[in-house]
């Protein structure tokens, strides 16, 4: 249905729009959430000074790979239909929010 109403070379464009944000989304959230893996003391340390919560926090990195990976995938993929269904109301909503009163 999506595709009756663009032109063929606009489903090229939003092809490759597709793709490119997969690749920037789903590469900068798993590679925030590989290093957080890799690397969780140093890093949570960064965030907070509380010891019983840094003592356990292995236990839980490892959730931040399947976590942020499908969170990031599902966010992208959510604007990507708001954005060619209601793309127009979206731009219009966001011209009025920021303008000053």
């Amino acid at each position: 249905m999506i595709e009756a109403k663009h032109k063929p070379k606009k489903n090229v464009q939003l092809a490759l729009l597709l793709r490119v944000e997969t690749l920037t989304s789903l590469g900068l959230g798993l590679l925030i959430s590989l290093a957080f893996t890799l690397a969780p003391t140093p890093l949570f340390q960064l965030l907070t000074h509380h010891r019983e919560i840094l003592d356990r926090i292995g236990n839980y990195t490892p959730w931040l790979l399947p976590i942020i990976g499908f969170g990031s995938v599902a966010f992208l993929l959510d604007g990507y239909f708001l954005g060619l269904t209601a793309g127009r109301l979206l731009l219009s909503v966001e011209l009025i929010k920021t303008s000053p009163l």
